[in-house]
């Protein structure tokens, strides 16, 4: 691994233990996981590869007494530290650093989504090896979504287990970037630090024994008001062309802009449309099209509200798929932060069936 790495590992270490250390968490959580890799769309993987790993979260109980906290369960949010070790050596182990967030569904069952980054120790760049042609590179993105079962221990510990869908790609920034998708099994312990000992992780499914449409029924509507919010949105990009040797390490700009229309009709559920506009300068190598023109999309989302938190995930359909002679649909999912009523900050990206598109860095205004 080079130097570089290495110091971009140690800063983000050492970045989340001063945190940690200072912000003092409410809950610390082991996890022991099992899994194998998911062979995708011509993988040069012939089974599916096992894999093993030890990880470690530090949470924070959501507990402030705003609405939102009670509706969703006082969720927990944090930090995710993870080593796994896959057997096969072809990619070399996976190191991940990302944020958590887990939350109750009914009774014992809870969701879990980790986000954030992953390493792979021997990249196609370092590997140079014919069959590793999944990571390009040592840094990629993380997306994990799982479900989780507890059991509540007396005095707030809890075990559990959980079953979990890992992707890791890096966005089409390195070639190649087939991503790596993997399923998992994990088994753990979740224990309350000293100052939350006395207290229960969840004291029932949701708050005070009451469902989350009893919460909502039983709230002050008169301090919510059911609106219409136009809104724009413009999401830079870099990428690299698929189609080009493994050697060129050229980046193309690639935007998608947005216009469309939200719907809040609940203080932490929103849905809308859009239409969207994206240009890929890479098209020039992938589709010998010459200066290439924007393409458009129509799209449809769902958005549920954290406090300041967003995230959204939507599909949409290609208008001119056959000018471009690719996938008629896409899916997008981000995660947006408010930085005021109107102004948000975000990323998200745009899938398609075995890579993303591009990273969308976002900027929202919203009327």
């Amino acid at each position: 691994m080079t130097s570089r790495y290495s110091r971009l590992i140690l800063f983000f270490t050492l970045s989340m233990a001063g945190f940690v250390a200072y912000a003092q968490p409410t809950h610390y959580a082991a996890t022991l996981s099992l899994g194998r890799v998911i062979p995708i769309n011509g993988s040069r993987y012939e089974g599916f590869t096992p894999e093993a790993g030890l990880s470690g979260d530090f949470l924070w109980q959501q507990d402030d007494g705003s609405f939102w906290t009670r509706y969703w369960g006082r969720p927990f949010m944090g930090l995710h530290a993870g080593y796994y070790y896959l057997f096969d050596q072809l990619v070399g182990n996976r190191m991940e650093l990302a944020a958590v967030t887990q939350g109750p569904i009914w009774h014992g069952l809870s969701y879990s989504l980790v986000y954030g980054f992953s390493l792979y120790t021997i990249p196609y760049r370092r590997s140079l090896i014919a069959e590793n042609g999944f990571i390009g590179s040592y840094l990629n993105c993380l997306l994990s979504a799982g479900l989780m079962y507890e059991v509540q221990l007396r005095n707030g510990p809890a075990l559990f287990a959980a079953f979990r869908v890992v992707h890791s790609s890096n966005g089409n920034i390195y070639r190649p970037n087939h991503g790596l998708n993997l399923i998992q099994l994990d088994l753990g312990i979740r224990l309350p630090s000293s100052r939350q000992s006395d207290r229960p992780a969840h004291p029932s499914p949701l708050s005070d024994s009451l469902s989350r449409s009893e919460i909502w029924s039983l709230s002050d509507r008169s301090l919510f008001r059911p609106s219409l919010r136009p809104f724009i949105s413009v999401a830079p990009s870099f990428v690299s062309s698929r189609t080009g040797p493994i050697s060129d390490h050229t980046l193309y700009f690639a935007y998608a802009l947005q216009a469309g229309l939200s719907h809040y009709f609940h203080p932490c559920w929103s849905y809308g449309a859009n239409l969207d506009m994206m240009y890929n300068y890479s098209h020039v190598r992938d589709h010998q099209q010459g200066d290439p023109r924007p393409y458009f999309g129509l799209s449809a989302f769902a958005e549920s509200h954290w406090g300041r938190l967003t995230m959204r995930i939507g599909g949409g359909h290609y208008l001119d798929y056959y000018r471009l002679n690719w996938e008629q649909w896409y899916i997008r999912m981000g995660g947006y932060y408010s930085l005021s009523r109107h102004h948000r900050l975000g990323v998200a990206m745009k899938l398609h069936y075995d890579h993303i598109d591009f990273i969308e860095w976002t900027y929202m205004f919203e009327f």
